[in-house]
Order: C-alpha cells, then sequence, then structure tokens
C-alpha cells in the first residue's frame, strides 16, 4: 500500500480552492483523513482520494460539515459509574 496519500476536499462552487489532507491507510477497505477546516455548518463537499497528486478516485463521497452548539448533559460522574 502507498505510503503517500492525500484527499482532496471541493466544495461545489468555482470561486473555492481546493484543499488537500494528508490520508493514512487503515485497512484495505479503509482510508482516514481530517476534515479539513474553512468551511461552515451546513456546508458539503466532494471527497476524493489520490496517491500521486495527478490521478484521483471519482467517487465524490460528500461530507458535511454541521455546526455543534452545546451538549447535554455537561457533566457525569467521575468515576463511569450511575
Amino acid at each position: 500500500m502507498p505510503k503517500n496519500a492525500s484527499s482532496d476536499a471541493e466544495f461545489d462552487e468555482d470561486n473555492v480552492p481546493t484543499k488537500f489532507i494528508p490520508a493514512y491507510y487503515i485497512d484495505k477497505e479503509t482510508m482516514k483523513c481530517a476534515s479539513p477546516s474553512g468551511w461552515h455548518g451546513g456546508d458539503q463537499v466532494l471527497v476524493d482520494l489520490t496517491f500521486n497528486g495527478v490521478d484521483y478516485t471519482e467517487n465524490n463521497y460528500v461530507f458535511s460539515f454541521y455546526n455543534i452548539y452545546g451538549s447535554f448533559p455537561k457533566s457525569g460522574p467521575a468515576d463511569a459509574t450511575n
């Protein structure tokens, strides 16, 4: 498996540049990359992989960004018991 891989995230508009993020091999069916910063909740980007920076997969996986404004409960037991 090639060690140098990256994913690209492309917003579906002409004026937003493609972002390249390092991708990591997990197993024969899984690659992993961090979600790129710079987009807001509600945005969707198309994600593909490249191993040489020229040839890309043509999967166009859709990744959606969400805003998280808070969570509940704010705290829990220190020893993780009920």
